[in-house]
Parts: C-alpha cells; structure tokens; sequence
C-alpha cells in the first residue's frame, strides 16, 4: 500500500519533465523557423540586390564565370576578388589608360573619350579614333614635308630671279647717273640761255608795254563815244517818243509801235518734208524744245512761213521739226530767216506780261494764260519782270480785263467789295502798263503777234 502510495506520487515529476521537454523542444522549433524566416529574408534581399546588378543573362556570360572561378580558385597569399572587385579593377585600368590618371572617375574617362570622337568627327571607337588621328598627323607631316621641298624650290628660283633684277637695278642707277650729268648740263646751257635773251625779253616787255598803254587811251576814246553815242540815242528815242505822242494828238490815232526784224539765223538745208536743219547750234546757246518762226529772205513779217521745233543740238547747226507751215505752196527753203524773239545768243530780252490770254482756242481768256506765256519766255531764256522800265525790251499784252461794276452802297458784304477792289486793281494795272509802255517807245506785241515771233503754237484743248 505503502508502494502504491509512493508510485503514485512520482507520476507528477514525470510529467513535468515530458512537459518541459517538449516546451523546450518547441521553443527550439519556433527559433530554428525564425531563424529559417530571417535567412530566407535575407535570401530573398541578396536576390534582389544581385537582380540590381546584373539580370540572370548578365550573370551567366563567360566574363563573370571566369571572375567566379578566379574568385574559387585556391591560391596562396594574396586574396581574390570577387567579381565587383574585378571589374572595378579593369575600369581603374582602363580610366588610367584612356585619362593617365587613375584617380580620375570613370564619368572623367567616359567625357575625355567622347570629347575626342567628337574633336576628330568620329563616329568609330576611341582606339579606331585615336588610329585615324594619327593617320591624318602623318599625311599632314608628309604634305608639310612636300611643301618644305616647293618651298625650296620656290626660293632658289626667286634668289635666282633677285639676282636678275638686281643686276638690271645696277645698270638702271647706271642709266640715270648719265640722265642726271645730262639734266646738270641742260641746266647750264639754260641758265646761259636765260642770261643772254633777258636784255631782249625786257625789250619786248617794253614794247607791249607801250602798245598796251596806246590802245588802253583808244578804248577810254571809243568808250566815251560809245556813251555819247548811247546818250545820243537815247535823246534820239525820247524825240521819237515825244514826236508819236504829238502825232497820236493831231491825228486822234494811236501809233502803232514796231518790232524791229532781227533774224537769230537761216535755213541751213531742207532734208525733207518734216526734217530742216539751221545754221546756229549750241555755240549759239540753242537747246532742244527751241522753236523759231520761218520768215522769207525779206524779212515780211506777214509772210510767214511757219514754225521749227529744235529736237537735236550739234556744235554749229541743229536739227529741227516742222511744226506748223502755213501754206504748202509756199514751203520752207533754204535761206529762209529764223526768229524767236525771246531768244538772244547774246543776253537776255526782257518782258513784261500782262492781261487775259486765250492760247488754246477756248473763247475763255483768263490769267492763267498769262502763266503760260511767261513759262514759255523763260524757257527761251528771257527775263520777265512786273514793272516797265528803260531795261524792258517788250511788253506783251493780252485782252484787257473787263472793268468791275461798282457794288451798290447798299451791300455790306465785306467779299464783294474785296472781289471789287481786286478786278479794279487788275484792271487800273492793265492801263497802266500800256501808258508807260508806251511813253518809252517799248514795242507791244499781242498774243498772236507774239506766238509768231517765238514760233511757238500751242495745242489746242478740245471740249466734249
């Protein structure tokens, strides 16, 4: 009984010990599959930093088997590198190659072989870039070389050329050290020339001297009788004057002022129907767009033959277009007489214009046709001025304006007695250049009279 007891009581221990055989048991599962989770991790983390580095292709090329196997391989004292080492070993030697210097990066190799690929314009590898450049340094030693050669040569002959020039330099100095003793003697004969004929230059001098102070008194004569002469005419002209006015007083008529016939030069020779040519060109002042009226060798003004217009200027004659003829019976010969008279080779005439001219046939005279006829004098080189005076040589007169109405006192219209006084003022004017015209003999020329004696004809402007 006593046994049973004591049995009984040792079961507990054995339990407990199966108990704590197994906790320990399971404490040693759970580390050994921590442990198998934290390598797998890890595992699993080498992995993927090993697929960072390069992918399963890349692992497996000849290159990084033989590393591995160089890394595997037994060896004695120095320690292999694993396959990263290697190839940081191989950059390191190929940065050295390409840089010089094996502290450089491989980006600084990588830029210094892309700069030269890029300095030569290659597109080849560094190496084949490297070959090509030193190609080309040697093509362009031996074109260097070549160029030394022609370089020579080129100097040989130019020595040899200096050498022929120089000679002819010496026999050139030769030349002019004669010229010069010949220039020393010419110089000496001069100076004797000079000394022996200055008596017999101041001789001459003399002389012209002398004969120079006799016909300097022979003008002062002619020129005092010139201005008597002139005086003389001019008292003559006032006579004139006074004597057309007495006449314009006995016979109630007015005195009709001539134009004195001075032809400016003569039909040279009659080419065809349309062509002449005149004997004055451009040493007589004459210029193209000239026109002269055509007269009979007798000068009658009232047989007019027609008018010339100057198209081309030689030295002595021009050459002319008929412009009008007034009757084919009577055609321009050679001989005829030419006159423009606001034309002179010798100075300008001068005119004064006033009036209403009707020049293009419109039965409307008015101021602009006055316009016109001082355009075309001063074309024809004349002088036109406003007042008369002793130095007008002609006055031409168109219509005389009509006298204004005087407005009625009832009109306060400041305009119309503007307008008034303005048509008063040309018209007061008109009568005045006519008197004084006419007190100093001045010949009047109308509008017609005066487009026959500059033979000027102009177009006629149509209405419709």
């Amino acid at each position: 009984m006593a046994r049973a007891v004591a049995q009984r009581r040792q079961v507990p221990y054995v339990l407990i010990t199966f108990v704590f055989l197994f906790l320990i048991a399971a404490i040693f599962a759970v580390v050994w599959r921590m442990e198998a989770d934290e390598e797998a991790q890890l595992r699993l983390a080498a992995e993927k930093k090993l697929d960072k580095l390069a992918d399963s292709d890349g692992l497996n090329l000849a290159e990084v088997i033989r590393m591995i196997n160089e890394f595997d391989s037994p060896r004695v004292g120095k320690q292999p590198l694993r396959v990263l080492g290697q190839y940081r070993d191989q950059i390191s030697q190929l940065v050295q190659l390409i840089t010089g210097d094996e502290t450089q990066s491989f980006a600084d190799a990588l830029a210094s072989g892309n700069s030269t690929r890029k300095k030569h314009n290659s597109t080849l590898g560094l190496t084949a870039t490297i070959d090509g450049a030193y190609e080309q340094i040697a093509a362009r030693d031996r074109l260097v070389l070549q160029n030394k050669r022609d370089f020579t040569l080129q100097s040989e002959q130019l020595n040899s050329q200096l050498q022929t020039q120089s000679t002819k330099l010496d026999d050139f100095r030769s030349l002019i050290k004669d010229r010069d003793a010949q220039v020393t003697q010419l110089k000496e004969r001069l100076g004797t020339y000079r000394s022996e004929h200055t008596d017999i230059l101041d001789e001459v001098r003399s002389d012209f001297d002398t004969q120079r102070s006799n016909l300097n008194d022979k003008v002062a004569v002619l020129t005092q009788q010139l201005a008597s002469s002139q005086a003389s005419v001019k008292r003559k002209n006032n006579e004139v004057a006074q004597l057309r006015r007495r006449l314009a007083e006995l016979t109630g008529r007015k005195v009709a002022q001539g134009v004195v016939f001075n032809p400016d030069g003569k039909v040279a020779e009659v080419v065809s129907a349309e062509v002449i040519y005149i004997n004055i060109g451009k040493d007589n002042k004459v210029i193209p767009g000239l026109t002269f009226s055509v007269f009979p060798p007798t000068g009658k003004q009232e047989e007019r033959k027609g008018n010339l217009l100057v198209t081309k200027v030689l030295a002595n004659t021009s050459e002319c277009k008929i412009i009008e003829l007034v009757d084919t019976q009577h055609p321009m010969t050679s001989g005829d007489m030419i006159m423009n008279i606001a034309f002179s080779e010798e100075r300008p005439y001068t005119f004064v214009v006033r009036g209403l001219f009707d020049l293009h046939g419109m039965d409307r005279p008015n101021a602009e046709g006055g316009d016109e006829v001082r355009a075309m004098i001063k074309r024809f080189k004349g002088v036109v001025i406003d007042e008369v005076s002793p130095q007008v040589d002609f006055v031409v007169m168109g219509e005389e304006p009509r006298r204004p109405p005087t407005p009625s006192d009832e009109i306060d219209d400041p305009t119309v007695w503007k307008v008034y006084e303005q048509n008063m003022k040309l018209y007061k004017d008109y009568l005045k250049i006519l008197r004084d015209a006419d007190a100093l003999s001045i010949p009047i020329l109308n509008s017609n009279r005066f487009m026959d004696l500059i033979g000027y004809k102009p177009v006629q402007t149509l209405e419709y």
